[in-house]
């Protein structure tokens, strides 16, 4: 296992980021690794980091996917993001040896910022028409996909095609977690693959599921709360805060 030196503040810290972690995604569908990398990156390796959170990330995409019985419905309407989303990160794993990764998490910091600082002052995006949506939708997947592949950042483009589209809360959180799902298998197979993911990131992932996924079910609860515009402007600071996040890493 890669260091970690499991002190009582350690363990604490642990703890608190997966709960709050935990129930970001169940309030919006997004946030573990957005929270959770960055609060653990002070007591573990990144990559032990990720493979913590390997069972708990699956679970909750698994869970949400599934989530209200939308499953079916979701495929049938954002099918065509499936496969372009695993060709595309396919593809963009070839380049990420060739491609500066800070070059491009800048360029898509940027972007993602424009887009949800305009978002947040109702500057109207048009949506694509009903005719175009399968066209949009793969290529958003192929290129979601890409990112993932050379950038590990696939989750924006998602959320700033589907707040284009207007979807429901609900809507949002069973096509972001159906798509979330498909993205993170290559990079959790790679882990595997080096020998990251082992016997004892396993043992540490399972805790970390049953802490996430409790967060996940008191989120579900708190999302049935809020409106559907405050759930819209949360997403939003969550772009923001991914944003800047890429361009820090982009940057320095």
């Amino acid at each position: 296992m890669l260091p970690f030196e499991p002190t009582h503040l350690n363990l604490a810290l642990v703890v608190i980021a997966f709960l709050v972690a935990g129930t970001s995604k169940g309030v919006l569908g997004v946030g573990i690794p957005l929270i959770a990398v960055p609060a653990l990156s002070g007591v573990m390796h990144p990559a032990t980091t990720l493979a913590v959170l390997a069972f708990p990330i699956a679970l909750s995409n698994l869970w949400q996917a599934f989530e209200g019985r939308r499953f079916g419905v979701t495929i049938r309407r954002f099918w065509p993001a499936i496969p372009t989303m695993i060709l595309g990160g396919i593809i963009g794993a070839q380049f990420i040896t060739t491609i500066d990764p800070k070059s491009a998490q800048t360029v898509l910091g940027l972007i993602v910022l424009l887009y949800a600082t305009s978002q947040l002052f109702s500057v109207r995006i048009p949506a694509p028409t009903a005719r175009s949506e399968k066209l949009v939708t793969a290529i958003i997947g192929g290129f979601s996909g890409m990112l993932g592949g050379f950038a590990a950042y696939f989750g924006p483009p998602v959320i700033m095609y589907l707040l284009a589209l207007k979807v429901t809360k609900e809507e949002f959180i069973s096509c972001a977690a159906m798509l979330y799902l498909i993205g993170i298998v290559p990079v959790f197979s790679t882990l595997a693959y080096k020998g990251v993911l082992g016997e004892k990131e396993l043992v540490l992932s399972g805790i970390g599921a049953v802490l996430i996924l409790a967060a996940v079910f008191f989120g579900t609860w708190l999302r049935s709360k809020i409106s559907q515009e405050l759930f819209r402007k949360a997403l939003l600071f969550i772009l923001i805060a991914m944003a800047i996040n890429m361009l820090r890493r982009g940057l320095f």
